[in-house]
C-alpha cells in the first residue's frame, strides 16, 4: 500500500477532508457534473497544460 498526503490550500483543514470524503462516500456530490474529461496517466502531463481539473484513469 502507498501512503500519500493530501496538500490543500492552508485554511483547509482535516475535518474539511473528512466531511467531503463522507459526502463522496454517501453520493451527496455531484461527481460526474465537475469532471469534464478522463485522460490517461500516460496523457496526463500533456493534457493537464490544457486543462483546469482533470480525472485520471489509472487502470
Amino acid at each position: 500500500m502507498k501512503e500519500l498526503d493530501i496538500l490543500g490550500p492552508r485554511n483547509t483543514t482535516p475535518g474539511d477532508f473528512q466531511a467531503v470524503i463522507e459526502m463522496l462516500a454517501a453520493g451527496r456530490f455531484p461527481v460526474a457534473s465537475v469532471i469534464t474529461q478522463t485522460v490517461s496517466l500516460a496523457d496526463a502531463g500533456a493534457d493537464l497544460a490544457d486543462q483546469i481539473k482533470i480525472q485520471v484513469q489509472l487502470a
